[in-house]
């Protein structure tokens, strides 16, 4: 092939004209380099983007009149076996790791089937890949201390050393640039993203907290239930078992550690209240007769209607009337109530068993 007519003259790149057809990459019209050798011509090509796998290359002459034959013959510019699809050269990546609720393992995604080795055999080792923590207070050996595989998802035993606080970033990449490769022998960067996972916290609740919380959850329970005896005036049952309130003590504080529980038969009826629970009481008891000392009608009025009362709140004052009082209360036996926690009381607080 001559570049010209006579049988002269080399051809030279810019007598064949390039294009490409599906996939990601694309490349330029006249191939930046040519070397012949016999009747071959080796084409550079000038790409754009990666090629995934998808892409025809299509090589035509350039024109009608770009090559000849010794004859004088011109190539077509229609051509067949013309054409060949690019190799795919996307390399495998980490697309998603997820850690295990104990911290044990972790979960390693890729985008496609992998291997220890080229021409797509060998199965991923743990030496395979290289872990890392920044943050926290707990530390990771290395290399994993152990591998599963399902599917693309690789499974790595986690060797930590301490306590996780939740701090902890877990990264995870390919030991080395020559550690992973996919079927058309593309190897895994040591770069990825979608490679990191944030440790669960396994130091457990502080206990000054825990302690503090349920407290207030106590005390949020016994104000609520003043309020229902002083402002609805109802029977002890309805007290213990919830009534108004949807539900009992069981459950009453939601996320705190605490719940008060209460059994009991008609037989056996006893109960047990601690003298903090008392002492909420008594100073809702108080405050009530205070504001309707200082507010007189207008407090009564208001009080009966942030509450619904059914009748006018009278102040507790330990007589028989129809309010019970934590005295009517601990005449009364109904049911029997526990503090079902292993939380103290506060300073001071002692046990009423009545």
């Amino acid at each position: 092939m001559f570049t010209t007519t006579g049988g002269a003259d080399a051809l030279v790149a810019a007598d064949f004209a390039l294009s490409i057809s599906g996939g990601t990459a694309t490349v330029s019209a006249t191939p930046s380099s040519i070397s012949i050798n016999g009747n071959t011509y080796t084409l550079g090509l000038s790409l754009s983007g990666t090629p995934d796998g998808n892409e025809t290359l299509t090589v035509v002459p350039s024109s009608p009149t770009a090559i000849y034959d010794a004859d004088n013959n011109a190539a077509s510019t229609t051509q067949s076996n013309n054409s060949v699809t690019l190799i795919e050269q996307v390399p495998p990546t980490i697309t998603g790791t997820t850690v295990a609720a104990d911290n044990a393992t972790i979960d390693v995604t890729f985008s496609e089937a992998v291997f220890t080795t080229t021409g797509g055999a060998g199965a991923l080792l743990a030496a395979d890949f290289t872990l890392a923590i920044s943050g926290g207070t707990a530390t990771v050996s290395a290399t994993p201390s152990s591998i599963t595989i399902s599917g693309n998802t690789y499974t790595l035993g986690l060797s930590l050393t301490g306590t996780p606080d939740g701090n902890e970033t877990l990264t995870v990449v390919p030991s080395s640039a020559t550690a992973i490769y996919d079927a058309a022998n593309n190897a895994a960067s040591t770069s990825q993203s979608d490679n990191s996972v944030t440790l669960n916290d396994m130091t457990g609740p502080d206990e000054a907290e825990t302690v503090a919380t349920t407290q207030q959850a106590v005390q949020n329970f016994a104000g609520k239930r003043m309020v229902m005896i002083t402002s609805q005036g109802p029977g002890i049952s309805g007290f213990l078992g919830g009534d108004g309130l949807g539900g009992g003590f069981n459950g009453f504080f939601g996320d705190s550690p605490v719940g008060l529980n209460f059994s009991g038969d008609s037989d056996r009826n006893q109960g047990s209240f601690s003298t903090s629970l008392q002492q909420f009481i008594n100073a809702e008891q108080r405050t009530y007769a205070r504001k309707l000392a200082q507010n007189g009608a207008a407090e009564e009025e208001a009080y009966r209607a942030n509450h619904k009362a059914r009748s006018a709140p009278r102040p507790i004052s330990g007589s028989r009337g129809a309010g019970p009082t934590p005295r009517r209360i601990a005449a009364i036996s109904t049911r029997r109530v526990t503090l079902a926690s292993s939380i103290s009381a506060p300073t001071g607080a002692t046990q009423k068993t009545c």
